[in-house]
């Protein structure tokens, strides 16, 4: 057979030969932040506002021939206190956690609202001697499960990010033996991460079922040639 009739049967095959898999991407808030011993993190003062930035798929991540079918993601939140113990107390008790209401929202029109859960489940309780400044807790990690999103895929499409903002406030408090007389108010710190799958299919777009026909009948014509000139 021809060479080139291979050449073009081998092109037509993969544009129709579509794959089916998928790829993650995540963006953090603030730079750095992994969930280990702070300092580091967002401060709750006056509420907490800000936003965690996920890349696009581009069309160079997705194989030639598949098209986006799905997103998924997973929102990991940290937090965690500080503050100083200037007290004689020989056990303090510095507690933590995420006011009623605080929400995390995907790109507009898209993604579900997800509400973590409050109250200390949410939050943490860990004990200092004093005087301690300053003192910082360990942090305190929630997890969501898997939210799925179906609206607007387009939106997680091109070349620049996919914008998550989380809004809220937190409250935190000292206990000890001679409560918080003389203890500063302990300052609440956040920070985030969203991890973002792409589902994409082994279903090739009409598109793409018509670039194959094309290639297929420039084959059958080069054998039809071929065999009209023998």
């Amino acid at each position: 057979m021809n060479k080139n009739i291979i050449r073009l049967a081998a092109i037509a095959a993969l544009a129709v030969g579509a794959q089916a898999g998928t790829i993650q991407k995540s963006g953090v808030a603030p730079t750095g932040w992994d969930f280990t011993p702070p300092p580091a993190g967002i401060s709750g003062a006056g509420g907490f506002n800000y936003t965690v930035d996920v890349p696009q798929v581009t069309a160079g991540d997705i194989p030639f021939g598949s098209f986006l079918i799905g997103v998924s993601y997973v929102i990991e939140i940290g937090t965690y206190a500080s503050g100083n113990l200037v007290g004689t107390d020989p056990g303090y008790t510095i507690t933590w956690f995420l006011n009623s209401g605080f929400q995390v929202a995907g790109p507009t029109g898209t993604s579900p609202v997800y509400n973590p859960p409050t109250g200390l489940a949410n939050g943490g309780i860990q004990g200092f001697n004093a005087p301690q400044t300053p003192y910082v807790t360990t942090p305190d990690l929630e997890t969501s499960g898997t939210l799925v999103d179906t609206a607007n895929l387009g939106v997680y499409q091109g070349a620049g990010n996919v914008t998550f903002t989380f809004t809220g406030s937190a409250q935190s408090g000292v206990l000890g033996q001679v409560g918080s007389v003389g203890q500063n108010q302990p300052g609440v710190f956040q920070g985030a991460r969203v991890t973002v799958t792409y589902s994409y299919s082994d279903v090739p777009e009409p598109s793409t079922y018509a670039a194959g026909a094309v290639l297929l009948a420039g084959a059958g014509f080069i054998a039809r040639r071929r065999m009209q000139k023998a």
